[in-house]
């Protein structure tokens, strides 16, 4: 141990710059200490000790003390990092405490090695003095975010919607007349009255827009038409306690203006789309309308800054990819459908004709788990039914057209083109539910290492415009697929536990060591594929039709695959780097900067750095458990 812990020193800096000379004197002078999990290194008002902790394994706690006279963590050291600093060079006393969070190994340079060495290895006091110019960068960092974060309302999607209800409710009866309506519009100046039911439950809606509609119709009397003949009767109606976020996701995938918040199915509360806007701050259901308007391909050009403006908002709000990614989702697929009803009738106008069969558009990947919360490559496919015999060229041939037109509408929006080709526009990608199914078998019988890439893509589909049944026929396939071939399942394990955790033996966080991204981490092949992958395989070998990796995981608790205390921390870890990841892509935009999945966790807050190690350390468990559980080693 005494060897390891040494040469896990020596790695860091700024002992990895010391000469042979000065990294001798260092291993008699060094100390190493052993701190229990939750046992005090140096408590807060203490004297300083003179020493500099660099922690070599475990995970150290900075705490103070609150005006309650409780302790609140303010920081975090991991494996790599050092504290103490404050008062190493003086005699002052400590600001805060520090504690093991775990059973900690700590390096302890002492204040004379210190200054001696810096005095004979140059190399030495230059390392050290930029790790503490970039500890106070660091903190001033964390100082404005802090601030910066104090002015944003606290997670406004976490609202509820009895918090911005608007009470009381004006009603009505499917009996009263239109002009009894637009009286009480009038008079308590609203902008509709939920048409109820004796007992009170909701029935309809009356707004102004259906008494204008109303007003248009021959021989309208305001007397004599009743409410029942002109009230909207697709009521969105929701519990006092959902989530507003909830609500929104609600609104845009209906259109709707007004929720009718019900307790119980008696009505006790209206929110219109005005109060959720207000709220929330955001723009998504006029992102909606905007597509619905489009008359062209290019007119949806115009939606994607809104739709972005949609996602800083969010992220403001401190909202996490599992909310917003659902949001994103039906954004993304509405664009999607109106493209291909663009591409439809650009085909009619070329001499194709309609569509020659029903057909599914789908989408694959991150868009196929409601995960692609920006921009990216492209992974798509359609299915189509079976043509009558003779005529399998002609139906290929239109919907590779229509492939192609969409997949470039979509590269003109922002998503990129597949380099794998991974795309409706591609004859592999597009086929007949026949053909689906013979390839598919073909597959499973015969799993090669870049079908086995693309299986994990396919996987992942979900149906986005057109006949749905296609999907599900398709869907059950699969699931028949991977029942008749059992080692698939265990080949797709295979390659997932093959996929290197950058995660070292003292459980710190590990990076590249050379080359364009040394000292960084790649979040999306290093971190999030992890999860995707291992939570994948246990949903298609439990046949769970949900894509979601957030979903997967409940439905996995539910069935007992996972204990609720796994998926839960599955779940939060996933999110956490997910929301990580969101986070960094805007702030490249802002910035003007090309994005990249690569990040130096240095760089982050403690707080982000500490989630990022947490998340590499369920990822081990959640590669246990895959192991374990598809017998692999």
């Amino acid at each position: 141990m005494g060897c390891a812990r040494e040469e896990l020193c020596r790695e860091l800096p700024p002992f990895s710059v010391l000469s042979e000379k000065g990294w001798e004197r260092c291993k008699k002078e060094l100390r190493y200490e052993v701190y229990p999990p939750g046992s005090y290194i140096f408590r807060w008002g203490e004297p300083s000790r003179g020493f500099l902790f660099f922690v070599v394994a475990g995970l150290v706690e900075l705490v103070v003390p609150t005006a309650e006279g409780k302790e609140q963590v303010v920081s975090l050291r991991s494996p790599a990092e050092f504290f103490g600093e404050t008062v190493f060079f003086t005699d002052g006393t400590y600001p805060a405490s520090s504690r093991a969070a775990e059973e900690t190994t700590c390096c302890l340079l002492s204040r004379g090695l210190c200054e001696s060495l810096m005095r004979e290895e140059p190399a030495f006091a230059l390392s050290l003095s930029a790790l503490l110019a970039d500890r106070i960068r660091q903190l001033w960092a964390e100082v404005i975010r802090e601030r910066y974060a104090s002015r944003v309302e606290e997670r406004p999607l976490r609202r509820r919607l009895y918090e911005i209800m608007s009470t009381p409710v004006h009603t009505c009866t499917p009996e009263c007349t239109l002009s009894t309506v637009a009286d009480k519009l009038t008079r308590y100046g609203i902008s509709s009255v939920v048409v109820v039911d004796p007992a009170g439950r909701p029935l309809g809606l009356v707004t102004e827009k259906e008494l204008v509609k109303a007003m248009t119709t021959p021989k309208f009397s305001p007397d004599s038409v009743t409410v029942r003949e002109v009230m909207r009767q697709d009521l969105l109606v929701l519990s006092p306690g959902t989530l507003t976020r909830e609500a929104l996701l609600g609104m845009v995938q209906r259109q709707a203006k007004h929720v009718v918040v019900a307790e119980k199915d008696r009505v006790c509360g209206v929110v219109t789309l005005s109060d959720l806007l207000r709220s929330q701050n955001l723009d998504a259901v006029s992102a909606v309308a905007q597509i619905e308007r489009a008359s062209t391909p290019k007119a949806l050009q115009e939606v994607m800054p809104q739709i972005e403006r949609v996602l800083v908002g969010l992220v403001q709000g401190r909202a996490t990819a599992a909310e917003i990614g659902p949001l994103v989702a039906e954004l993304y697929d509405r664009l999607t459908a109106r493209l291909l009803s663009f591409a439809e009738a650009e085909l009619q106008r070329e001499g194709w004709g309609k569509p020659p069969a029903s057909y599914c558009w789908l989408t694959m990947g991150s868009g196929g788990r409601r995960e692609q919360l920006y921009p990216t490559d492209q992974d798509n496919a359609l299915i189509y039914a079976d043509p009558p015999s003779g005529e399998e060229e002609r139906f290929q041939s239109y919907f590779l057209a229509l492939g192609r037109k969409v997949t470039e509408y979509l590269a003109e929006l922002g998503f990129s083109f597949c380099p794998g080709e991974v795309m409706a526009s591609n004859p592999l990608w597009c086929r007949s539910l026949k053909e689906w199914r013979e390839n598919l078998w073909d597959w499973l019988r015969h799993p090669t290492g870049d079908w086995v890439r693309k299986m994990t893509i396919f996987f992942d589909f979900r149906p986005v415009y057109g006949r749905f049944e296609l999907a599900a026929a398709l869907r059950e396939a699969v699931f028949k697929g991977l029942e008749a071939q059992p080692g698939v399942l265990v080949l797709l394990a295979q390659d997932a536990l093959n996929k290197r955790l950058p995660l070292g033996p003292f459980r710190q966080v590990v990076t590249e060591r050379a080359g364009p991204h040394k000292h960084e981490l790649d979040l999306k092949r290093g971190v999030l594929i992890h999860f995707v992958d291992c939570v994948r395989l246990f949903a298609l070998r439990e046949k769970i039709e949900e894509t979601s990796t957030f979903a997967r995981l409940e439905a996995l608790a539910e069935r007992g695959v996972f204990s609720a205390e796994d998926a839960e921390e599955f779940r939060r870890a996933y999110d956490a780097v997910l929301t990580l990841r969101l986070r960094l892509y805007l702030e490249r935009r802002a910035q003007g900067k090309a994005f990249s999945n690569y990040v130096n966790p240095r760089h982050l807050s403690p707080r982000d750095q500490s989630a990022l190690r947490q998340a590499l350390i369920s990822a081990a468990r959640l590669h246990f458990l895959t192991g374990k559980a598809f017998r692999v080693g």
